[in-house]
């Protein structure tokens, strides 16, 4: 009882830190390198399609080596110090190749960590009956919380002088609550789901046939990663074509993030109740709805009412994706499972990156936001044709 009480202490603060610092990264990173080392559209565009481009490679085997050797936790824990080191030393560099080489490998430790905590997590859940998005919730006050204090910071001390040691002292605290979390390989597998890691020889191989597994894939590009994409862009947009305050910035944080509060408590019922399927539906419905008014506002103020449906794609990415994965994969192939998720994001990410620079050069930014929309519109329709999620979540 005191160990799950130690893990329950641990894993929301943990979520909190990290995602707190993963605030910093992904809505001040582009900023800071347009504004303080002058990017261009072209190399922001650059940047955000190279630097998945690694983790794409690796993160499926970090998968399969967890299954293997079920070390979850040492490895996990590796990357997180991986990620430290790495934005260190990216702080000093102004140059476009070192950028992109620390940019590459803080990418793989910071999505590695990623679907290594959630991994860990869901498993733990599913043995304890724990609620996963409630721990998951931590991570949200935490964006919101220092997505704010960042933004409120900014317009006092300058973002480059403030980025990276702020990241660097969340990620040191994040790595501390890190060693608290439940040893993975000390857990059995779930019942009613046997192990199969004997005899399955390639487990991605495996997954890539599982027709569900792969529908949620290709859902999860639509209507999560296009969405997430743009993200990096909406400081690029109220700062430099909206003209609004850096401010701004950490205030269209909190109206993607605290919606999640409720969302991602309330997701495990929802889904009993709802199912798969029209959860997916949801999201699809307002990642279309979010991207029509981003598109189609020039007031800083309605681009922020639009920002309160991120919850719906964000709260899909993660506790749907993780349930419907546990649902209907294997639970020897389960972190192979969820690191493939990583994968097929990183390499989504990469391409919106290279498209969505293109257009911000080219066109601006409202024609990012313009993209989107009939994504979020054949997500609609491909869910509404598929018989594929019809089937409840199990109990």
């Amino acid at each position: 009882m005191n160990s799950r009480k130690k893990y329950d202490f641990s894993i929301p603060l943990y979520y909190f830190f990290f995602f707190g610092a993963q605030c910093l990264i992904i809505s001040y990173m582009n900023v800071y390198l347009e504004k303080h080392l002058g990017f261009t559209g072209s190399q922001l565009g650059l940047y955000t399609g190279i630097t998945p481009l690694v983790p794409a490679a690796i993160i499926p085997f970090v998968g399969l080596l967890c299954d293997r050797t079920r070390r979850y936790k040492e490895i996990f824990l590796a990357f997180l110090g991986l990620a430290l080191a790495s934005a260190a030393i990216m702080s000093f560099q102004t140059l476009l190749p070192m950028v992109l080489l620390l940019g590459v490998i803080l990418e793989t430790a910071r999505s590695s960590c990623i679907s290594l905590a959630d991994a860990q997590v869901t498993e733990y859940c599913a043995q304890t009956g724990k609620n996963y998005g409630l721990f998951r919730m931590g991570g949200s006050v935490g964006w919101v919380v220092f997505g704010m204090l960042i933004g409120f910071l900014t317009a006092r001390i300058p973002l480059n002088t403030l980025l990276f040691p702020a990241y660097c002292i969340l990620t040191l605290i994040t790595l501390f609550f890190a060693v608290l979390f439940p040893d993975t390989k000390r857990l059995q597998p779930k019942k009613g789901h046997p192990s199969k890691a004997s005899s399955v020889k390639n487990p991605i191989l495996v997954l890539l046939h599982n027709k569900p597994y792969v529908a949620m894939l290709i859902i999860t590009i639509v209507i999560c990663l296009a969405g997430e994409s743009c993200l990096s862009y909406s400081g690029n947009h109220l700062v430099t074509t909206m003209q609004a305050s850096e401010t701004l910035i950490g205030l269209n944080t909190a109206f993607c993030v605290v919606p999640e509060f409720f969302f991602f408590p309330a997701a495990a019922w929802l889904l009993k109740k709802y199912g798969f399927k029209k959860m997916y539906l949801l999201a699809a419905f307002g990642v279309t709805i979010r991207f029509s008014i981003y598109f189609f506002t020039g007031n800083p103020y309605l681009f922020l009412v639009g920002s309160l449906f991120h919850c719906l794609g964000s709260g899909t990415y993660t506790a749907v994706n993780l349930a419907f994965i546990h649902d209907k994969v294997d639970s020897s192939m389960f972190g192979t499972a969820v690191t493939l998720l990583g994968t097929v994001s990183t390499v989504a990410r990469a391409l919106f990156g290279y498209g969505f620079g293109y257009l911000y050069e080219h066109f601006g930014s409202r024609y990012i936001f313009l993209s989107v929309i009939p994504l979020g519109i054949l997500a609609i329709i491909f869910l509404l044709s598929t018989q594929l999620f019809n089937e409840d979540p199990t109990t």
